[in-house]
């Protein structure tokens, strides 16, 4: 009988201290996604990558913090693992850097694995966000010196993008709901949107790229893409910084 006794009083225990465990035992950390803050110190600011990431992740539905970070204010693990690269994914949290990853396409590509159809299209625009970066920041006007050049290449890389969209007979990339190709290429069209059209007046045409133009309007409609999408002053000021203005 005692020992019976003594088991129930250890079962009853059991019970009573499970019972008792605060949940915050059980609590999983939000990831946190380190990434270049706006003029204000606490929105995301302009980042191409960090657009990338944070789309890709909103299409999958992935559960993330978006943790704005100055240079001081950048952990000690980011600065010693990663070289204070940004946007940083760190899973367990802003503090713990064990498991982070520091590369866009990776964190993307981690969230949203790619289909046949987003391999097929990353690969072929792969050479898009290049032309853009050279574009912008060559600071001649329009028709003079290496902008003419220039200009031309990124209009084949856009004339190349149009095919690809007829070719797949899809509303997007990756078919008819976005993928990843498409968070990487609608997040290349903003920087053309936004600091292209302010400092080169380059806007992508109705009139010579419908395909291309029907396609931006409808993935920055979607709202994986409106939900992450910086402020359009933030890219005019930052292209202007890498233009040396």
């Amino acid at each position: 009988v005692a020992v019976a006794a003594a088991g129930a009083r250890r079962a009853a225990w059991g019970v009573r201290a499970h019972q008792w465990r605060p949940a915050a035992t059980f609590a999983m950390a939000t990831p946190a996604l380190l990434c270049k803050p706006s003029s204000d110190g606490t929105s995301v600011g302009d980042c191409p990558f960090t657009h990338y990431a944070r789309m890709a992740m909103e299409i999958a539905g992935k559960p993330y913090e978006p943790r704005p970070t100055a240079p001081a204010d950048k952990p000690k693990w980011l600065l010693d693992e990663h070289g204070g690269s940004m946007p940083c994914l760190a899973p367990n949290g802003f503090e713990d850097g064990a498991g982070a990853v520091s590369e866009s396409a990776k964190i993307a590509s981690s969230a949203l694995p790619p289909t046949e159809a987003d391999t097929v299209a990353l690969e072929a625009m792969k050479s898009l966000f290049p032309a853009i970066a050279k574009f912008i920041k060559n600071t001649e006007a329009p028709g003079e010196g290496a902008d003419v050049d220039l200009r031309a290449g990124l209009c084949k890389e856009l004339e190349g993008l149009d095919t690809l969209l007829q070719t797949s007979g899809t509303p997007f990339l990756a078919g008819d709901s976005p993928g990843l190709s498409d968070a990487s290429v609608a997040t290349k069209l903003y920087v053309l949107a936004t600091a292209a059209k302010h400092y080169k007046a380059f806007e992508v045409s109705e009139a010579t790229l419908p395909v291309v133009a029907a396609y931006r309007d409808r993935v920055f409609a979607h709202p994986s893409f409106a939900k992450t999408k910086y402020a359009e002053g933030d890219a005019i000021a930052g292209w202007g910084a890498a233009r040396g203005a």
